[in-house]
């Protein structure tokens, strides 16, 4: 006599793990078929379902909400910084375009790069402009400190925790480039066309950072 025996398919899911669970079944396909395998003598075999334990690359990892760090600061030339507000904002971050850049900023996380952006003018730069009707010029001057303020994309909690952020602000020699992230940078730097003006390591201003955000040191 032909035996036939049920075959069930399990299909693998993250949330599915643990012990053997479900119903305990006898194989065959009919009381026929066990009847006549108990006149011979044999034994029914007993099939235990068991859930699927799922291989670490069948479950996909979470996806890390995308949003960038606000940061105003406060900057002096020697080197002084005052973290006046910062920020972590959901969302993606919108970069206009420029047609006109003096200055460029790096970010770095882990001495590895992290953004770049562009800045239109010297930050320790400030204009003044008489009034035309009076035949007013504008005016001029290098200040000691400046207020300015960033968008940092790719910067998340986890960032922000790990107190391992740094800010570089250079000089930017020629046009400003239409996408400044890491080979940008680093054609510029090779090409001489990046001037160190002031920076902001890792250990100082990513500490910084967090302990303005409440996130403990």
């Amino acid at each position: 006599m032909k035996r036939i025996f049920l075959a069930t398919v399990l299909i693998a899911s993250c949330a599915l793990t643990g012990p053997p669970v479900g119903p305990v079944v006898w194989a065959g396909s009919s009381a026929a078929a066990r009847a006549d395998g108990a006149r011979l003598g044999q034994r029914p075999r007993r099939v235990t379902a068991r859930r699927a334990q799922p291989r670490e690359q069948d479950c996909p990892a979470s996806p890390v909400p995308e949003g960038f760090l606000s940061l105003v600061l406060k900057l002096s030339t020697g080197g002084n910084f005052e973290i006046l507000k910062a920020t972590l904002v959901p969302g993606k971050l919108i970069v206009p375009g420029t047609t006109r850049a003096e200055y460029l900023y790096e970010v770095t996380s882990d001495g590895k790069f992290l953004a770049a952006g562009l800045l239109a003018d010297d930050p320790f730069l400030m204009r003044s402009y008489g009034d035309p009707r009076a035949g007013g010029v504008e005016g001029v001057r290098v200040v000691g400190a400046t207020t300015i303020i960033l968008h940092i994309p790719n910067v998340t909690d986890a960032t922000v925790a790990a107190g391992r952020i740094g800010l570089k602000l250079y000089a930017l020699r020629g046009d400003p480039p239409d996408k400044p992230d890491a080979d940008t940078l680093r054609d510029l730097k090779a090409r001489g066309l990046l001037v160190t003006r002031l920076e902001l390591p890792e250990k100082k201003l990513g500490p910084a950072i967090r302990q303005k955000m409440g996130r403990g040191l």
